[in-house]
Protein backbone atom coordinates (compact mmCIF):
# COMPACT_ATOMS: atom_id res chain seq x y z
CA UNK A 1 0.00 0.00 0.00
CA UNK A 2 3.04 2.11 0.56
CA UNK A 3 4.05 1.98 -3.25
CA UNK A 4 0.12 2.73 -4.27
CA UNK A 5 0.62 5.85 -2.22
CA UNK A 6 4.11 6.61 -3.15
CA UNK A 7 2.63 6.08 -7.26
CA UNK A 8 -1.07 6.27 -7.07
CA UNK A 9 -1.51 5.15 -10.57
CA UNK A 10 -2.99 2.04 -11.53
CA UNK A 11 -3.64 0.35 -15.11
CA UNK A 12 -6.34 -1.22 -15.42
CA UNK A 13 -6.62 -3.22 -18.90
CA UNK A 14 -5.32 -0.46 -21.08
CA UNK A 15 -7.33 2.52 -19.11
CA UNK A 16 -4.56 4.47 -16.27
CA UNK A 17 -6.61 5.59 -13.17
CA UNK A 18 -5.27 7.92 -9.92
CA UNK A 19 -5.78 6.47 -6.53
CA UNK A 20 -6.92 9.59 -4.92
CA UNK A 21 -8.05 7.71 -1.52
CA UNK A 22 -7.04 4.14 0.43
CA UNK A 23 -9.72 3.41 2.81
CA UNK A 24 -10.26 0.48 5.07
CA UNK A 25 -14.04 -1.51 4.83
CA UNK A 26 -15.47 -2.61 8.27
CA UNK A 27 -16.02 -6.07 8.93
CA UNK A 28 -19.48 -8.01 8.87
CA UNK A 29 -20.48 -9.49 11.81
CA UNK A 30 -19.30 -13.31 10.99
CA UNK A 31 -21.94 -15.85 11.13
CA UNK A 32 -21.71 -19.63 10.57
CA UNK A 33 -24.42 -19.08 7.71
CA UNK A 34 -24.35 -16.13 5.07
CA UNK A 35 -25.55 -15.00 1.61
CA UNK A 36 -22.92 -13.21 -0.39
CA UNK A 37 -22.66 -11.69 -3.74
CA UNK A 38 -19.20 -12.06 -6.12
CA UNK A 39 -17.31 -9.31 -6.75
CA UNK A 40 -15.04 -11.60 -9.03
CA UNK A 41 -15.61 -15.05 -10.34
CA UNK A 42 -15.12 -17.95 -8.00
CA UNK A 43 -12.23 -20.49 -9.65
CA UNK A 44 -12.03 -23.98 -8.76
CA UNK A 45 -10.15 -26.82 -10.27
CA UNK A 46 -9.14 -30.55 -9.85
CA UNK A 47 -6.14 -32.26 -11.83
CA UNK A 48 -7.12 -35.73 -12.42
CA UNK A 49 -4.82 -38.41 -12.73
CA UNK A 50 -3.46 -38.78 -16.63
CA UNK A 51 -4.43 -35.45 -17.57
CA UNK A 52 -2.14 -32.39 -18.08
CA UNK A 53 -3.71 -29.53 -16.98
CA UNK A 54 -6.40 -29.24 -14.11
CA UNK A 55 -10.21 -28.76 -15.41
CA UNK A 56 -12.43 -25.98 -13.99
CA UNK A 57 -15.10 -27.00 -11.62
CA UNK A 58 -18.24 -25.26 -11.92
CA UNK A 59 -21.88 -25.81 -9.47
CA UNK A 60 -23.81 -28.43 -10.57
CA UNK A 61 -21.23 -31.11 -10.85
CA UNK A 62 -20.74 -33.70 -8.40
CA UNK A 63 -16.84 -32.91 -7.93
CA UNK A 64 -17.84 -29.24 -7.54
CA UNK A 65 -20.18 -30.30 -4.69
CA UNK A 66 -18.83 -30.06 -0.97
CA UNK A 67 -21.50 -30.58 1.48
CA UNK A 68 -21.21 -32.01 5.34
CA UNK A 69 -22.71 -31.50 8.54
CA UNK A 70 -20.56 -28.68 9.35
CA UNK A 71 -20.18 -26.92 5.52
CA UNK A 72 -22.77 -26.60 2.74
CA UNK A 73 -22.19 -24.14 -0.35
CA UNK A 74 -25.42 -23.25 -2.60
CA UNK A 75 -25.71 -20.94 -5.54
CA UNK A 76 -28.69 -18.91 -5.63
CA UNK A 77 -30.74 -20.79 -7.87
CA UNK A 78 -33.32 -18.36 -8.39
CA UNK A 79 -30.03 -16.08 -9.83
CA UNK A 80 -29.36 -18.66 -12.28
CA UNK A 81 -33.00 -19.22 -13.69
CA UNK A 82 -32.57 -16.07 -14.38
CA UNK A 83 -29.27 -15.71 -15.81
CA UNK A 84 -30.55 -18.97 -18.14
CA UNK A 85 -27.97 -20.89 -16.47
CA UNK A 86 -25.08 -18.41 -17.80
CA UNK A 87 -23.13 -17.97 -14.33
CA UNK A 88 -19.65 -18.82 -15.66
CA UNK A 89 -17.23 -16.08 -16.53
CA UNK A 90 -13.98 -16.44 -18.46
CA UNK A 91 -11.45 -13.79 -17.74
CA UNK A 92 -8.46 -13.52 -19.95
CA UNK A 93 -4.84 -12.53 -18.68
CA UNK A 94 -1.98 -11.17 -20.23
CA UNK A 95 -4.57 -10.84 -23.44
CA UNK A 96 -2.27 -10.83 -27.00
CA UNK A 97 0.77 -11.62 -25.38
CA UNK A 98 2.58 -14.92 -25.34
CA UNK A 99 2.21 -15.57 -21.86
CA UNK A 100 -1.88 -15.17 -22.38
CA UNK A 101 -4.19 -17.39 -19.87
CA UNK A 102 -7.66 -18.02 -20.07
CA UNK A 103 -9.20 -18.37 -16.01
CA UNK A 104 -12.91 -19.89 -15.89
CA UNK A 105 -14.92 -19.23 -13.24
CA UNK A 106 -19.05 -18.50 -11.23
CA UNK A 107 -20.05 -15.52 -11.05
CA UNK A 108 -23.46 -15.49 -8.55
CA UNK A 109 -24.91 -14.89 -5.33
CA UNK A 110 -24.16 -17.73 -3.10
CA UNK A 111 -24.93 -19.42 0.99
CA UNK A 112 -21.66 -20.55 2.70
CA UNK A 113 -22.63 -22.61 6.01
CA UNK A 114 -19.38 -23.23 7.66
CA UNK A 115 -17.76 -22.61 10.77
CA UNK A 116 -17.43 -18.82 11.14
CA UNK A 117 -13.44 -18.76 11.38
CA UNK A 118 -13.60 -20.89 8.07
CA UNK A 119 -16.14 -17.89 6.22
CA UNK A 120 -13.98 -15.00 7.84
CA UNK A 121 -10.79 -16.22 6.47
CA UNK A 122 -12.57 -16.89 2.96
CA UNK A 123 -13.93 -13.51 3.35
CA UNK A 124 -10.84 -11.61 3.88
CA UNK A 125 -8.86 -13.90 1.27
CA UNK A 126 -11.39 -14.76 -0.89
CA UNK A 127 -13.21 -18.08 -1.83
CA UNK A 128 -11.97 -20.35 -4.17
CA UNK A 129 -8.83 -20.83 -6.35
CA UNK A 130 -6.11 -18.19 -7.73
CA UNK A 131 -7.07 -15.24 -4.90
CA UNK A 132 -3.98 -13.56 -5.27
CA UNK A 133 -4.80 -12.50 -8.66
CA UNK A 134 -8.00 -11.45 -7.54
CA UNK A 135 -10.54 -14.23 -7.70
CA UNK A 136 -13.60 -14.84 -5.07
CA UNK A 137 -13.59 -11.44 -3.87
CA UNK A 138 -17.02 -10.88 -2.11
CA UNK A 139 -19.94 -8.76 -0.35
CA UNK A 140 -22.31 -9.81 2.19
CA UNK A 141 -25.64 -9.88 0.62
CA UNK A 142 -27.34 -8.06 2.87
CA UNK A 143 -30.73 -7.67 1.31
CA UNK A 144 -31.05 -11.32 0.56
CA UNK A 145 -32.19 -12.23 3.78
CA UNK A 146 -34.74 -9.37 3.72
CA UNK A 147 -36.72 -10.11 0.25
CA UNK A 148 -39.08 -12.42 0.09
CA UNK A 149 -39.58 -15.21 -2.67
CA UNK A 150 -40.58 -14.23 -5.52
CA UNK A 151 -39.04 -10.77 -5.51
CA UNK A 152 -36.66 -9.59 -7.62
CA UNK A 153 -32.58 -10.89 -6.03
CA UNK A 154 -31.01 -7.57 -4.69
CA UNK A 155 -27.89 -8.50 -6.32
CA UNK A 156 -29.26 -7.80 -9.46
CA UNK A 157 -27.72 -4.38 -9.81
CA UNK A 158 -24.62 -5.17 -8.61
CA UNK A 159 -23.70 -8.94 -10.53
CA UNK A 160 -21.67 -7.90 -14.32
CA UNK A 161 -24.09 -9.40 -16.86
CA UNK A 162 -27.05 -9.64 -15.18
CA UNK A 163 -30.02 -9.79 -17.30
CA UNK A 164 -27.88 -10.00 -20.23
Amino acid sequence: MIGLLQEPLVWIGNQRFRVEAVRKLDLPDFTDNMPFIMHSPLVCTTKRELEQYPQYLFPGEREFACTSEQFSFSIDQAYVERMNGKIQKLITLKEGRSDETKIKGTLAPFRLQAPRELIEVGYECGFGEKNSMGFGMVKVDTAHTTHEAGDEHPAKREMPGYGE
